[in-house]
């Protein structure tokens, strides 16, 4: 894993080295969704808003997404 990031204590983010971010549920520990959003490593991730993340790669492109 190359970056995580917590959502309201619900929800986990995480991106890594081959550019794959997955949403996870923290109380059970399932993958709600896989997104092959990059080609390279993804390096930060901020959520923007209640619904809103934005992530950047080392591909030098940055992405928004909705929750």
């Amino acid at each position: 894993m190359s970056c995580i990031k917590n959502i309201h204590d619900i929800k986990l983010i995480s991106g890594d080295v081959l550019g794959i971010i997955k949403i996870w549920k923290i109380e059970t520990g399932d993958c709600l969704k896989t997104i092959n959003a990059y080609r390279s490593t993804i390096y930060k991730i901020e959520l923007i808003s209640n619904d809103i993340f934005v992530t950047c790669s080392y591909d030098k492109t940055i992405k928004m997404f909705d929750l």
